[in-house]
């Protein structure tokens, strides 16, 4: 069978200047949009895609992804059918909905799993697996001290964002924290092994510079974004920090999770801040008129 990722990427290399993370982006979408294909159209290809079955990937993709995600993949999907001849995006004429929610910024089920499982250095792994897994904010996962990490209670004491350390909250740990934990803590071992600043030391994320060791800037947090903005570029889709934290949310309430223990968990003043930042309200409204009768025969 035919590699059509890579014969969109050989095509888009000879025809003008992709940058790595472009490139990267292209063969993932392409792959993800195949595998929708395969279990919307079996055995079709972008040479044979039908307007039904291009009317089937569609209505597939809005019940399960944001509108910024659909795009996406009918991009990749539309430049290998004008790859090999097949006019069905001329024949099909494709409208996305608008998304009138101003916080739509997540991942799929489907690109945060792979997030979980490709490899990842060490500090990248612990970061993700504070925000993704525990819905930490960027400013809390740099406040964190290595005693906020209480295995024996399977907990981790989070300091809120504020300028005071903010407030206060518990939240138990995730299954797989331990491991990420501990491949981060050998390295960070590695990392510390001959510096001096006693200031540091108790820090979670930390790195040398000059023979010190030093702490991560809460307030800017360059270094933390910089690693998330590359494992972004390698995972073929945007996100930031703060998608993660809102994804961490969203697969929650996927899960039956009531809202008021999702506030908790994210440390939300209430749960109407946590009904507007995950979205449901639009969700709430979208599946009421899925459910309205009232239509002409």
């Amino acid at each position: 069978m035919k590699d059509y990722p890579e014969e969109l990427i050989a095509f888009l290399i000879s025809h003008g200047e992709y940058t790595e993370r472009t490139i990267i982006h292209y063969r993932e979408q392409a792959k993800l949009i195949l595998k929708v294909m395969d279990k919307v159209t079996p055995g079709k290809t972008p040479e044979d895609l039908g307007v039904d079955d291009l009317k089937g990937v569609m209505e597939y993709l809005r019940a399960r992804y944001t509108v910024s995600t659909q795009k996406n993949y009918i991009i990749a999907l539309r430049r290998m059918c004008e790859i090999n001849g097949n006019p069905v995006f001329q024949q099909y004429r494709i409208r996305f909905q608008s998304d009138t929610r101003p916080t739509v910024d997540w991942l799929s089920y489907e690109d945060a799993k792979r997030l979980l499982e490709m490899w990842k250095m060490p500090m990248d792994e612990i970061i993700v697996s504070l925000e993704l897994l525990h819905g930490l904010r960027r400013i809390e996962v740099l406040r964190l001290r290595i005693q906020d990490i209480h295995f024996e209670e399977s907990c981790i004491d989070v300091r809120g964002k504020g300028h005071v350390g903010g407030k206060l909250r518990r939240i138990p740990m995730h299954p797989e924290f331990q491991a990420s934990y501990e491949r981060w803590m050998k390295e960070r071992a590695e990392i510390a092994h001959g510096t001096s600043n006693c200031r540091s030391e108790d820090h979670l994320l930390v790195f040398e510079r000059g023979g010190k060791l030093h702490k991560y800037e809460e307030f800017s947090g360059r270094g933390v974004s910089i690693r998330i903005r590359e494992l972004s570029g390698r995972l073929g889709t945007h996100f930031s920090n703060h998608t993660l934290r809102r994804t961490f949310g969203r697969e929650l309430y996927r899960s039956g999770v009531t809202v008021a223990v999702i506030s908790a968990l994210l440390g939300h003043k209430s749960t109407e801040q946590t009904i507007r930042y995950l979205g449901l309200e639009l969700d709430d409204m979208t599946k009421a008129m899925e459910k309205f009768r009232l239509k002409r025969e």
